[in-house]
């Protein structure tokens, strides 16, 4: 398969995202060239990654420069950085969406939000979600959990809880810090 090929195919947000110095429509752009002045697409994506708002409060919105690498731009959060991140990816027309810890810089409101935007525009398209944070993993169809390279546990969220294996011991681990007789 030509690079070109598997560009159209996949759309990638890492938790180690790339903040480029140009305007929120160029970062957003990116995701699918064709769409970079089309601003019906561009806001669509960017209500769909939860950055719409902040562009808004931008001060010349889509064209606000982002980043101070020419000393004029707007410097933005880890979080916004990743909404506006979030929000390329959902420009993209590709059929596999891969998300690597796509809320790592998000606080936990912001992280609901965009997990049940996922949920409601995967539509016909694939999401792999890597991630640590289980909870983010019952919203899967399926769950690989994978130690040392390899997968040791292959199933849904209540398939695997009843297994009681090594998915039910760090979801039970991870779950204790929600639980009010263990906070002090």
């Amino acid at each position: 398969m030509k690079v070109e090929e598997r560009q159209k195919l996949l759309s990638c947000v890492f938790q180690d995202y790339t903040k480029y110095q140009v305007t929120v429509r160029e970062n957003i752009g990116f995701g699918n060239i064709k769409y970079i002045n089309d601003d019906e697409k561009i806001t669509k994506a960017a209500k769909k990654g939860l950055s719409y708002d902040i562009i808004n409060s931008m001060p010349h919105g889509y064209d606000t420069l982002l980043g101070n690498v020419y000393g004029e731009g707007s410097d933005l959060s880890e979080g916004q950085w990743q909404k506006i991140c979030i929000s390329r990816a959902f420009l993209s027309d590709a059929k596999i969406m891969i998300l690597d810890e796509p809320s790592a810089a998000l606080d936990p409101k912001s992280e609901t939000e965009l997990y049940q935007s996922f949920i409601r525009l995967a539509g016909n398209k694939m999401c792999i979600l890597i991630s640590h944070r289980l909870g983010s993993a019952k919203i899967g169809d399926r769950i690989l959990v994978v130690e040392d390279g390899k997968i040791i546990e292959n199933g849904t969220h209540a398939e695997l809880m009843k297994q009681k294996k090594q998915y039910y011991k760090m979801f039970m681990v991870q779950s204790e810090w929600y639980r009010e007789e263990n906070i002090s």
